[in-house]
């Protein structure tokens, strides 16, 4: 409520003047006794108790706004434990972008050709207008389904885009082993005791999981090898040029998301949207929250997000360290980060 008001999603749209609160109650999707405010943003309502999906907005009203389905143009590709689901959710508040969360692709299964894994794919897009861009947010764009993602690329639109959001690797490992240990947590008890989880061997303690029995980092746990940056990176310069691909400091990101958020707007060259107070820091939470007016269905991520880490010895942070500093420089140099805000690399 604005002095008292409430606000309604009335706009003109290509002209025409809709009412999508009229139309929402007119066909049902909220009760006419409905108080609180309606927003609309692309294809789809808002409340401020939720939202409305596209699906179920008034025919008219999406016909008018062209609302159809969309590959996307750009992807964020993770990596996975350094920020990729929040900031997915922070680019869908734009009110120029519609984001495709947790969309997978597959061209790897035997009952599918890659043109039909794409068509699959493109159902599973959201709506938007032709004022709009879509994007995927997807942590296994970098890592398992890579290849299928890389032999989709041609099928894609021209000129895709690629973000990553990089947090220093040694933290990302941590936080990956405490995401992994809590996973196995929930699963049934006759689950709990497979030593493998999703191929590595976790342990009771982070040391007894990424140390050799000779005091090495063991390389070949996947959740180590995810930090090897440079190496998983090159893969996508293959085939996409590295200015149409922008890395994120995901600590950055932590600190200042506007910062992050505008870098992401003018890569993708969509209007500034993104104020100075739409992102409150929560105390309670540790983190930064979202609060903008227009999408009252969202505000913070869950509270599995700002768990405590496990307390890792100096030693083994040291060896980490060492471990990751040749990827590190490697990246820096073929990225032309090394004088820039990712600290960790020239460590």
């Amino acid at each position: 409520m604005i002095n008292g008001k409430r606000r309604t999603a009335d706009q003109y749209v290509n002209g025409a003047p809709i009412n999508l609160r009229e139309e929402a109650i007119n066909a049902g999707l909220i009760p006419s006794s409905y108080v609180g405010d309606i927003f609309r943003q692309g294809c789809y309502l808002y409340l401020s108790n939720g939202f409305i999906k596209q699906k179920d907005i008034p025919k008219s009203s999406a016909q008018i706004l062209h609302c159809k389905k969309r590959l996307p143009t750009a992807f964020i590709i993770g990596v996975k434990k350094s920020g990729t689901t929040t900031l997915g959710r922070y680019v869908d508040l734009h009110e120029n972008i519609v984001v495709a969360h947790n969309a997978r692709l597959y061209t790897n299964r035997s009952t599918y050709t890659v043109e039909q894994s794409v068509h699959q794919y493109y159902q599973s897009m959201p709506y938007s207008t032709e004022d709009e861009i879509t994007v995927a947010n997807f942590p296994g764009y970098y890592w398992m389904n890579r290849p299928s993602f890389l032999q989709a690329l041609p099928y894609m639109p021209e000129n895709p885009k690629i973000i990553a959001i990089l947090r220093n690797p040694v933290k990302r490992a941590i936080s990956d082993y405490r995401h992994m240990q809590d996973t196995r947590e929930s699963y049934s008890e006759s689950r709990r005791h497979i030593p493998t989880f999703l191929g590595d061997d976790i342990r009771s303690t982070f040391e007894e999981t990424v140390l050799l029995p000779n005091g090495s980092i063991n390389a070949t746990l996947n959740f180590i090898q995810q930090g090897m940056y440079a190496k998983h990176l090159s893969q996508f310069v293959k085939f996409i040029p590295r200015k149409r691909i922008l890395l994120l400091s995901g600590d950055e990101f932590a600190k200042n998301p506007l910062l992050s958020l505008r870098k992401v707007e003018q890569f993708l060259g969509v209007k500034p949207f993104y104020k100075d107070d739409y992102f409150v820091y929560n105390k309670e939470k540790g983190f930064y929250c979202a609060e903008i007016p227009s999408r009252p269905d969202w505000n913070c991520m869950s509270d599995l997000k700002g768990r405590s880490h496990p307390n890792v010895s100096e030693e083994v942070l040291k060896k980490l360290e060492e471990f990751y500093k040749p990827y590190n420089l490697k990246l820096g140099a073929q990225f032309d980060l090394l004088s820039s805000n990712f600290e960790w690399i020239r460590k």
